[in-house]
């Protein structure tokens, strides 16, 4: 019962028992209009309560960030009394406001749409908090038997990043939205396995094969195969600590929109390019041309944002493979200057830009050289579109 149906119930008790008391008809007449009232309210609430089955659909097509969706709920049952269906969703922690719509008489299907808003992208579970049925009058409220049942399973929402590109190219998004935080998509191309070798001094321990390492009782490391073509060498800084800063979320929507700018900007041109997210497994992904543009929405899309950042450690890597990359691109919000040396050490052999996802003195982008680097500071990821096809 809700509030109202309690203040009802309570004023039809006084009129009852002020009708025994005095004997007055006319308060009888109003306390028995007053109690079909009530009795019509329950009845009509439970049956729409017991009757009433439901089924969710999410969206089927790759959603924005920053854009709004709506899931289509779907209402089939016989209601042989009007009522009014209450409920209200949420994504992850953010509750949306409740909705209201109303139950029309019969045994046909219903079908509403919920509005839900996508403020960050990522994997969301989307999620009904509140399911319930009242009566007109709402002096009763119910939540349906399937909604005790099933309905409190969460359902994955995929939001993918805002990407501007060259706006040349119609790029159909994934629709499967089967992810999960740990879930990333690997890389089937790039610097594939070539053998094993010994290990030397100063190998990666990501880098050791454990199974010869076992049955030689040697530690031998993989060797890889380096592409003949050069390529650009995108490193995505995605980690933040969460407690450092007061909205992780929209600084992970700039890191990675910013990296996925400039894959996207290659891509589009069917040049190659590779995107590497560092400290992350299967944390890869090589882009040769706009076949592969939906498979880096998936990638920026399911990939965690990370408590410890270990791009000091991808760098030194990069020594190894620098033949082989044309320019690297780093995105990163940090301020070392000890990474900023490492990087200045690359920029003698290798053309290096340094991306700054952060605010600029009057939204503009701000371009400086330091020690051989480039560095690029821009507010808004669309801005490197720009500044890429104007050469940067």
């Amino acid at each position: 019962m809700t509030g109202r149906g309690i203040a009802f119930a309570g004023f039809f008790a006084l009129l009852l028992s002020a009708a025994k008391l005095t004997g007055s008809r006319e308060i009888g007449l109003t306390a028995l209009s007053l109690g079909l009232i009530l009795a019509y309210s329950l009845v009509s609430a439970l049956w729409t309560a017991c009757c009433v089955r439901y089924r969710v659909e999410t969206p089927s097509f790759g959603l924005i960030r920053g854009e709004g969706a709506s899931f289509a709920l779907y209402v089939r049952g016989f209601r042989l009394f009007p009522a009014v269906l209450y409920l209200q969703a949420s994504l992850n922690d953010c509750t949306f406001p409740r909705c209201a719509f109303q139950l029309k008489l019969g045994e046909r299907e219903q079908a509403f749409q919920v509005p839900v808003d996508c403020p960050h992208h990522g994997i969301w579970q989307m999620q009904l908090r509140r399911l319930k049925v009242r009566d007109l009058f709402g002096l009763f409220s119910f939540p349906p038997l399937a909604y005790r049942r099933y309905g409190r399973d969460p359902y994955p929402l995929a939001v993918y990043p805002r990407l501007t590109g060259n706006g040349e190219s119609s790029i159909r998004l994934p629709s499967d939205t089967a992810y999960s935080e740990e879930h990333l998509i690997p890389a089937e191309r790039g610097d594939s396995s070539a053998g094993v070798r010994a290990y030397r001094q100063g190998d990666s321990m990501k880098r050791i094969h454990w199974k010869v390492t076992a049955k030689m009782r040697e530690m031998y490391s993989r060797q890889y195969e380096t592409p003949a073509d050069p390529y650009a060498l995108v490193l995505l800084d995605y980690a933040c600590p969460l407690a450092a800063v007061d909205d992780p979320l929209e600084r992970g929507d700039r890191l990675c929109e910013c990296a996925g700018e400039i894959a996207l900007y290659y891509a589009q041109r069917e040049e190659t390019v590779c995107l590497r997210l560092p400290g992350m497994e299967n944390g890869e992904l090589r882009l040769e041309g706009q076949a592969d543009i939906p498979a880096l929405y998936e990638f920026l899309t399911a990939a965690p944002l990370q408590e410890k950042s270990e791009l000091s450690f991808a760098v030194a890597e990069i020594f190894r493979h620098l033949d082989a990359i044309h320019t690297l691109y780093v995105v990163s919000d940090r301020a070392d200057e000890e990474l900023q040396r490492e990087l200045s050490g690359i920029a003698h052999r290798c053309p290096v830009v340094w991306i700054l996802p952060q605010e600029s003195p009057e939204g503009m982008p701000l371009k400086t050289y330091e020690e051989g680097l480039l560095l690029v500071s821009v507010s808004e990821a669309k801005q490197l579109s720009v500044m890429l096809g104007e050469g940067l």
